[in-house]
C-alpha cells in the first residue's frame, strides 16, 4: 500500500493586468499596491502598458512591464497574435482590464485565446462604457463598491451574475491628520481637475467668508485643467492670492500622500465624471473631508467618515466647513473614524485578496 502523493502547491495565475496612462493617472497608487499584493497571493502578474508616461513603472511595481508602441497602433488596435508576440508566445489564463474603455479594445484578445476578462469598474463612465462587451464571454466585472453594482445591475440587467465587488484598498495612515496640530494655519487641499463646472467656485466664495470671519487658511489646488486660468482671475477678484496656491496635479501618488500627511481638509467640490484615488487617500491618512452628498464612493459617510452636502446649494459647503473649525474636536474625531474606516474596510491587503480570489474562482 502507498502513502498518498502529497498535494502540489497550484501553479501561480498568470495574470495580464491592461493600463494606460488614464489608469496611472487616477488610480496609479491602486495598480501599484495590487502589483506589489500579489506576490504574496500566488499571482504572477504582467503589465500591458497602453501608455506613454514613465510614472508607469512606478505603477507597476516589481510587475514586468510591456509596453504597445504607440505610432505602430494609431490607426487600429494590434491582434491578439501580435499581442502574443508581445507576451513571448505565453497566454495568461486571465486578462484584467482597469477600465472599461480598455475593455473595450482588449476583449478580442480574451475571445481569441480563451481567456476570462476582468474590468475594473470605478465609476458612472465605466457603467456606461461596458456595455460594449456585455456581450463577452467570460465577463467579469470588478464593481468597487455596492453603489455601483447597483448602477450596473439598473443600467445592464443581464450582467447580474457576472458582478463582484472589490473594494478599492490603500494603506493607511497610523494617526489622523486632520486639525491634529490645533496651533498651525489650517490647510486644505483641492485635486478635482479644473473645468468649469468643477466647483471650485463655491470653494472660493466659501474661503473667502472664513477668511472673513475666522482669519487664516490656506488653499492647495493640487490639480490642472482648462479652467485654470479662470480660477486663477477668480482668486485674484476674490482677493485670495495670499491664501490659493496653485500646486499643480500630483500624479506621484507617494508624493500626494506626503502632502496630505501635513494637511488637515480635503474639499471635494463636486461629483466628478471619473473616479480618482484622491478621496481614499484622504480617507486613509485622516484627513477632514468635505463631500458632495451624490457620490458614488460608499465610503464617504455623511457625520461618520466625511461631512456631505449638497453642490446645488453652495452655502451648505460653507456652513459644513465653518461646524468644522467652530468645533476642532468634533472635526477631529471625524477624522479619527474615516481612518479607522479606512483600515478596516479599505486596505490594501484587502483588495489584493479579494481580486486573488476572483482570479482563483476564474480559473477553477
Amino acid at each position: 500500500m502507498t502513502a498518498d502523493a502529497p498535494d502540489l502547491p497550484a501553479s501561480p495565475i498568470d495574470t495580464l493586468l491592461v493600463i494606460d496612462d488614464d489608469v496611472v493617472a487616477r488610480m496609479g497608487s491602486m495598480v501599484r499596491h495590487l502589483c506589489v499584493g500579489m506576490i504574496d497571493e500566488a499571482v504572477q502578474v504582467r503589465v500591458m502598458n497602453w501608455a506613454s508616461s514613465p510614472q508607469v513603472f512606478e505603477s507597476a511595481g516589481p510587475a514586468r512591464v510591456m509596453t504597445l508602441p504607440r505610432r505602430k497602433w494609431l490607426r487600429s488596435d494590434p491582434s491578439p497574435a501580435e499581442v502574443l508576440q508581445l507576451l513571448g508566445g505565453q497566454r495568461p489564463i486571465i486578462v484584467h482590464c482597469m477600465s472599461a474603455a480598455l475593455a473595450q479594445r482588449v476583449h478580442p484578445w480574451c475571445a481569441e485565446w480563451q481567456c476570462p476578462l476582468v474590468v475594473h469598474v470605478t465609476d458612472l463612465t465605466d457603467v456606461e462604457e461596458i456595455g460594449a462587451c456585455e456581450t463577452t464571454a467570460a465577463l467579469t466585472v470588478a464593481a468597487i463598491s455596492p453603489n455601483l453594482q447597483r448602477a450596473l445591475l439598473q443600467r445592464w440587467p443581464r450582467m447580474h451574475c457576472q458582478i463582484r465587488v472589490v473594494p478599492p484598498g490603500l494603506p493607511a495612515q497610523s494617526a489622523p491628520t486632520g486639525l491634529a496640530e490645533p496651533d498651525r494655519v489650517p490647510t486644505a487641499i483641492v485635486t478635482v481637475p479644473l473645468t468649469r463646472d468643477c466647483g471650485l467656485d463655491i470653494v472660493l466664495r466659501a474661503l473667502r467668508s472664513i477668511i472673513k470671519d475666522k482669519g487664516e487658511i490656506q488653499l492647495f489646488i493640487m490639480s490642472l485643467g482648462r479652467a485654470e486660468r479662470y480660477f486663477r482671475q477668480q482668486v485674484d477678484e476674490l482677493g485670495l492670492r495670499p491664501f490659493v496656491t496653485f500646486a499643480g496635479e500630483l500624479n506621484n501618488w507617494p508624493a500626494l500622500r506626503k502632502v496630505m500627511g501635513s494637511a488637515d481638509f480635503l474639499v471635494h467640490p463636486s461629483s466628478t465624471a471619473r473616479f480618482t484615488a484622491g478621496n481614499l487617500t484622504a480617507l486613509a491618512s485622516g484627513l477632514c473631508i468635505l463631500a458632495p452628498a451624490d457620490t458614488t464612493e460608499d465610503y464617504l459617510i455623511d457625520q461618520e467618515t466625511a461631512a456631505l452636502f449638497d453642490p446645488n446649494r453652495p452655502k451648505q459647503l460653507l456652513e459644513r466647513w465653518t461646524a468644522m473649525l467652530d468645533d476642532p474636536a468634533a472635526a477631529r474625531q471625524l477624522a479619527a473614524a474615516a481612518l479607522e474606516y479606512a483600515r478596516t474596510r479599505h486596505q490594501a491587503s484587502m483588495m489584493v485578496a479579494r481580486t486573488a480570489a476572483l482570479y482563483r474562482e476564474l480559473r477553477a
